[in-house]
């Protein structure tokens, strides 16, 4: 099987799921066809039927595997019955445009006119033919035109060379016909190969996509609320120290708040894992005041502000704004604790945007541009997965970060 699928590289084998299937199925055809030939036409003259249509059906083997050779092979024999006078003859010539047919399917295709070859050999055998019986000594030669008269000769050779075209581009024209649906099949498997590499591609980068959004998520709900936790652990330990312990029992039940809190967003959010994702976050805009507010309970000196009218926004952005918002203030507890801050969200009339300020500590003064951690990173995609953009600035005293989100479709008014 191996030597053969380079001269079948562009046939029907080499496009098949299983060519040894076809090759099998050629033999059992050649080997069945061929004693249903013989029961038939072998009366006329046994011995000449068992010599030339047994190689004849024969061929058929290598129709597809060879189709050179087939048609060599076939061209030789349809020769030797002309010579010979075979009754049959009709028969191994068809088989002989059977040749032509795979020559001009199944053959490379700088090799495709060679099927035009028998034809030049048939019209020249019908000319010397037409020669030898026009000698005046020649007398009936092993040609046919012999028993005709001289003027009726050309007029066969004539049409024989006409029908014999026609049959030749017609075959031809079929296994061109052929070659091309082959290419078709060859190209749709080609196809279907690379939608199934893109759509292992799609899952792979939908995976990737999931893992980064539920690692940023893990980032977003982790690092604050335990960067708060410490913040308040810390003033819980102070708190102890003064006069009185109303203080500190608050402090310790937003330890515990914090703490379950962070669990239960925890659990949320590997259970959307497994689950479709629930279409109401649970947070949004509406809950920036409160995480300023447990910020300052943690010791944060943080100023929270509103200016102009909130207006509603689809709950998935206004998840990707209270995300903003507090990492924001995590950044704040993480790198700049007990530093003056403060935060502003601005309803304006093209959009709304939530600005978080705090001074620099002098050990940071050095620093002349910020590290640009996960943390900014993951701001600013949430913000501009809803249009928004985000700016970090820094200066000798100050460090700013400016988020900012034009309204959603039907929010404005």
């Amino acid at each position: 099987m191996a030597p053969t699928m380079g001269v079948m590289n562009q046939s029907f084998i080499a496009t098949h799921e299983r060519p040894r299937r076809v090759l099998l199925m050629d033999a059992i055809s050649s080997l069945c066809v061929l004693p249903c030939v013989l029961l038939v036409f072998g009366g006329y003259e046994p011995a000449a039927s068992w010599l030339l249509l047994s190689p004849v059906v024969l061929l058929f083997l290598i129709r597809r595997t060879a189709p050179i050779t087939f048609l060599w092979l076939a061209t030789v024999l349809a020769g030797a019955s002309y010579g010979t006078g075979f009754a049959l003859e009709m028969m191994v010539y068809l088989v002989v445009l059977v040749g032509v047919y795979g020559a001009a399917a199944f053959t490379p295709k700088r090799m495709q006119l060679l099927g035009f070859v028998p034809l030049f050999l048939a019209v020249l055998v019908m000319v010397l033919d037409l020669l030898l019986g026009l000698l005046p000594d020649s007398g009936s030669n092993f040609f046919y035109s012999s028993e005709l008269a001289p003027e009726q000769r050309w007029t066969m050779v004539a049409s024989m060379s006409v029908v014999s075209t026609i049959a030749f581009v017609a075959a031809w024209a079929l296994g061109m016909l052929r070659r091309s649906q082959l290419k078709d099949v060859a190209r749709q498997r080609e196809r279907a190969d690379l939608l199934e590499r893109d759509a292992h591609r799609l899952a792979e980068l939908a995976v990737t996509e999931e893992r980064t959004r539920i690692s940023r998520e893990m980032h977003d709900i982790i690092a604050h609320s335990l960067a708060s936790i410490l913040t308040l652990a810390e003033g819980g330990r102070m708190g102890t120290k003064q006069a009185g312990s109303e203080h500190s029992h608050e402090l310790f039940n937003k330890i515990a708040g914090a703490s379950r809190s962070a669990l239960g967003e925890v659990k949320v959010l590997l259970k959307q894992v497994d689950e479709a994702q629930s279409d109401a976050p649970a947070y949004g805009l509406a809950d920036i005041a409160d995480l300023a507010e447990n910020a300052r309970l943690a010791g944060l000196p943080l100023e929270f502000s509103v200016q102009g009218e909130p207006r509603p926004i689809p709950a998935g952005h206004s998840l990707a704004v209270y995300r903003v918002a507090q990492e924001s203030i995590t950044n704040v507890l993480k790198h700049a604790p007990g530093q003056h801050s403060e935060m502003l969200v601005t309803w304006g009339q093209e959009s709304f945007s939530v600005l978080t300020r705090n001074t620099v500590p002098e050990d940071f003064a050095e620093q002349s541009e910020p590290i640009p951690g996960k943390g900014i990173v993951g701001m600013r995609e949430r913000a501009e997965i809803f249009n928004g953009q985000l700016r970090v600035t820094r200066t000798a005293h100050l460090f700013e970060v400016f988020a900012e989100w034009p309204y959603p479709e039907g929010s404005q008014y």
